[in-house]
């Protein structure tokens, strides 16, 4: 039931991404859909990994956790799309000493709206798909080894980050290793490597967040439909 619930609220979201872009014209919020429907992506591919598990296909199983990790990045990739509000006009000064006149256009605090509510439901959708993944790996291995994992994943995730802000490459750029290859290793600099830390840093914090809220309040039988 979850699971339905959760795609009830991306397809909503979907016909909400159509009105906002009728109203302001601005193709950011198309992308917004766009973007929620790759961060759906990861929960799908976590969910079914676990359901061939449990028929023990294996093979299915790799398949589907590495589909899983190459595209778990777009989920918490969303939050940069915060980006795109500094071409939203929130308010007005007339000097530096004169108080501040917020916007009475209703469009923009649509847009903001808008492109939160796609941050927010994407970064829970892959949160939630990280949960099911580590919970599949604290049942099959030790806790510090399925930590250790984790944070692997996070710093790889914060990695793809970049790569997707960045170098404008996306999970299926993995189809042309020899030129993606190419691309990373001409493009590693100390910001790079500083800006995959930050945001591996910010998906171990949410999930902490995450884990903290939602661990012991629901059950495997929850998460499932």
């Amino acid at each position: 039931m979850a699971f339905k619930l959760i795609l009830l609220c991306c397809l909503a979201y979907f016909f909400m991404s159509i009105c906002v872009f009728a109203a302001t014209f601005d193709f950011i919020h198309i992308m917004m859909a766009w973007n929620l429907f790759l961060a759906f992506l990861p929960l799908l591919f976590a969910k079914l990994s676990e359901k061939n598990f449990k028929k023990f296909k294996k093979l299915k199983v790799t398949a589907f956790r590495l589909l899983w990790l190459f595209f778990f990045p777009n989920a918490l990739y969303l939050i940069t799309d915060f980006i795109h509000i500094n071409k939203i006009k929130f308010y007005s000064k007339e000097n530096s000493y004169a108080p501040f006149f917020y916007s009475s256009d209703i469009i923009a605090w649509i847009k903001l709206v808008h492109i939160g509510l796609g941050v927010f439901l994407g970064t829970l959708i892959g949160l939630l798909s990280l949960y099911i993944i580590h919970q599949s790996l604290l049942r099959r291995k030790s806790k510090t080894a399925a930590n250790i994992i984790m944070v692997i994943i996070c710093l790889l995730s914060g990695y793809a980050i970049y790569i997707g802000r960045f170098l404008r490459l996306n999970s299926w750029d993995i189809l042309r290793p020899l030129s993606l290859l190419s691309k990373l290793i001409n493009n590693i600099t100390p910001f790079s490597i500083k800006f995959s830390l930050l945001f591996a840093g910010y998906i171990l914090a949410v999930y902490f967040i995450f884990y903290v809220f939602f661990h012991n309040k629901t059950s495997d039988d929850n998460i499932y439909p």
